[in-house]
């Protein structure tokens, strides 16, 4: 029975790496493109301002095996409703594409907009 080497096993994470490399510099220029407030722009890492209270961290996995690239995370903000809360700030947001990091952004950005109405 053949199977996969180990050799072949690191090309292909070394391969994963370089795309998810990638990916993460498309989403970062696709970011400052859009024109969203953005409070820490590094190689690294990123945060998007909601408001001056709130923010939302980015930054680039590194090692993942199933394809994901970011971690999205929310800052600084607690709903009124605790399924909220256990949507945005107890769950693992990490996302192997583009379009659904920026579908969860846009969701932060509608919840808290949403949450803060509520609150007046």
């Amino acid at each position: 029975m053949k199977t996969f080497n180990k050799s072949l096993i690191r090309k292909s994470l070394t391969y994963e790496k370089t795309i998810a490399k990638d990916k993460w510099i498309k989403l970062q220029e696709l970011i400052r493109e859009s024109g969203v407030n953005i409070k820490i722009d590094r190689n690294d890492e990123m945060f998007l301002t909601v408001d001056y209270k709130v923010d939302i961290e980015l930054y680039p996995l590194n090692n993942d095996y199933n394809g994901e690239f970011v971690h999205v995370q929310l800052w600084y903000y607690k709903f009124e409703a605790e399924r909220l809360n256990q949507i945005h700030l107890e769950t693992s947001h990490n996302f192997s594409g583009i379009p659904a990091a920026f579908e969860y952004i846009n969701r932060i950005y509608w919840d808290v907009n949403i949450d803060k109405r509520l609150k007046e």
